[in-house]
């Protein structure tokens, strides 16, 4: 028999002050959230996608010599970069592209049928190309 400790640290003891559940839509996002092999055939604005990357990793305001970026990095460091392949986006073809997080554009970096390319770097998932596989 093999004695995990628990998941999650707990102090049954203390006493507890409970969080109400605000009706943000970002709250019902979150909670929806989940991992799929099957997307959507909808594409998205260039002005969503680029809105998805700055919510995600561009910069949000500067103080002094820093950049902060909406997510948080120890040390301001920020070691994440961004590429990706503007699969079912209005405007970009599907190409592979670097996100530019100061100037926030995209660098087109590749051309061509990368769904090879795709597969190898997914672990040979096949749902990250343009084919329908499963």
């Amino acid at each position: 028999m093999v004695n995990n400790p628990d998941i999650y640290k707990k102090y049954p003891k203390s006493q507890r002050i409970k969080f109400s559940e605000k009706n943000f839509q970002i709250l019902k996002i979150l909670k929806n959230r989940k991992s799929d092999r099957f997307f959507s055939s909808k594409s998205i604005s260039f002005n969503e996608l680029a809105f998805l990357l700055w919510v995600s990793t561009g910069v949000q305001r500067k103080s002094r010599n820093y950049k902060f970026r909406t997510a948080p990095s120890a040390g301001v460091l920020y070691p994440i970069e961004t590429y990706l392949i503007a699969n079912k986006v209005d405007g970009p073809k599907r190409e592979l592209y670097h996100y530019s997080i100061e100037s926030h554009l995209l660098e087109k970096l590749k051309t061509g049928d990368l769904n090879q390319e795709l597969v190898y770097g997914a672990l040979e998932h096949k749902c990250v190309t343009t084919h329908q596989l499963y």
